[in-house]
């Protein structure tokens, strides 16, 4: 599954957090956009991200 993660609602230093909380549920997390910080990821998880990160869903649109 590919989400798409618009990160410009957070500080720098929430984005780099949010990055490093998903990276071990991911097979690869894309930057698409730096301004504002948009991410694709790769979802690599039985658990779905909506269940891991449910403060994320505002943010996060399915594109595959």
């Amino acid at each position: 599954m590919m989400y798409r993660l618009n990160l410009s609602h957070f500080s720098i230093s929430e984005c780099e957090k949010i990055r490093k909380d998903l990276q071990p549920y991911a097979w690869e997390i894309y930057d698409v956009s730096y301004r504002p910080p948009v991410i694709d990821i790769h979802w690599n998880s039985e658990k779905s991200i909506k269940e891991l990160f449910p403060d994320l869903l505002p943010y996060l649109t399915i594109i595959q």
